[in-house]
């Protein structure tokens, strides 16, 4: 079970872009460092660009993965943190990696 404060920064990730790349993780379609870099990427770019095109544009992604990872995206999006935990469509570690390398940038 999550506390609280984990509950809270749980609902405020996954609509994000960091919720887009545990997915991506998650599938196996990218590593933990290309998210990183992509992240980091991402804030420095001028123009706002989302995740999965900045993925696509820098040939980390195909078009369908893209896709794949936004249709798991928001079919999770509505479940409860806890659920979406214990079914392992988010493993607990996979989580609490990203939130520490997300929350060091």
């Amino acid at each position: 079970m999550l506390d609280a404060a984990a509950l809270e920064t749980f609902r405020n990730i996954m609509k994000s872009r960091l919720m887009f790349g545990i997915i991506a993780i998650r599938e196996s379609y990218i590593t933990p460092d290309q998210l990183q870099s992509a992240l980091e990427l991402q804030t420095s770019d001028s123009a706002e660009v989302r995740i999965g095109e900045l993925m696509l544009r820098e040939r980390l992604m195909t078009g369908d993965q893209v896709e794949r990872v936004l249709a798991i995206q928001r079919q999770s999006s509505d479940m409860p943190p806890d659920i979406i935990l214990d079914t392992g469509i988010l493993p607990r570690e996979i989580l609490e990696e990203s939130l520490q390398r997300f929350l060091a940038t």
